[in-house]
């Protein structure tokens, strides 16, 4: 079942997919896809992923998501397993939402209240991180970072550092796309088992590189 959006690449038909992605010191594989159908439960998303690590005897230490998964649902579920997990938090300019956490000269750790028509109200502790980026003119820019952090006791530097590692799953779906089979069907289901494949090559190619380097 796939979904329509803006054209892109020629099209119009996408479909969405899910993935746990393996940091282990310099190892970074992809070790479970998961097909997202429209309006799938992100917390239904969560369970297959940790299913199939647990099938993989794989133990989690930390969990990072991004912004996505960053909703009462999920985050209640991780408290309860006690997972310790550190997602992005998008920053809302609504009146009371999160814009309003990004203020002052410094970062700090904060408390937070998510609210949900539908799942309630749940408070969760924030890491505010201010730091910079640079734009293309060479001058620095503000930029404020929020992350909920679930069973964290690390510095704000720490937490922005570990989060940071986590964006080299951009680079696996680049590598990804290097290798993928290209198919002009519709079939969402085609077009899913082409990526899973193609994401198998790329950890194949990992693993020998680090095996053989």
């Amino acid at each position: 079942m796939g979904l329509r959006g803006e054209a892109r690449a020629d099209t119009t038909r996408f479909y969405r997919c899910a993935t746990a992605y393996l940091m282990l010191h310099d190892l970074r594989l992809t070790l479970a896809i998961v097909f997202v159908k429209p309006k799938m439960d992100k917390v239904v998303i969560l369970k297959r992923l940790l299913s199939a690590l647990r099938a993989a005897q794989i133990r989690i230490t930390c969990r990072y998501a991004d912004k996505g998964f960053c909703c009462i649902e999920v985050l209640r579920y991780l408290s309860r397993r006690r997972i310790p997990a550190i997602l992005a938090m998008p920053i809302r300019v609504k009146q009371a939402g999160s814009r309003a956490l990004c203020r002052g000269q410094s970062s700090y750790w904060a408390t937070y209240t998510l609210e949900s028509a539908e799942h309630g109200r749940l408070n969760v502790p924030i890491a505010v991180v201010r730091t910079y980026q640079r734009r293309r003119s060479g001058r620095p820019q503000l930029r404020w970072l929020l992350y909920a952090c679930l069973g964290i006791s690390d510095s704000l530097v720490r937490v922005r550092r570990r989060y940071r590692r986590r964006f080299g799953i951009e680079t696996g779906y680049r590598l990804m796309e290097q290798v993928r089979a290209r198919t002009t069907s519709p079939n969402p289901a085609l077009r899913f088992l082409l990526m899973g494949v193609a994401l198998l090559i790329v950890n194949m190619w990992i693993y020998l590189h680090w095996l053989y380097r």
